[in-house]
């Protein structure tokens, strides 16, 4: 199954937001996923954190997981 991310979702995901990683983690890590996702959701997800000059955040959403 094809899932389709957009940028909230990254963003809940790699700051670990409360409740929603937790749910995430858990739908995302089941079954044969194939995660997709835009441009420009990826560009979305850096604004604050490009904002708040925060190199170390800018990087986490740099990283992908398995």
């Amino acid at each position: 199954m094809r899932i389709y991310l957009d940028s909230a979702v990254i963003i809940y995901d790699v700051e670990q937001v409360s409740p929603y990683s937790e749910l995430l983690d858990s739908r995302l890590s089941a079954g044969d996923l194939v995660i997709v996702t835009s441009d420009l959701a990826r560009l979305e997800c850096r604004v604050k954190p490009l904002r708040d000059v925060n190199a170390a955040l800018l990087e986490d959403f740099e990283v992908v997981k398995p």
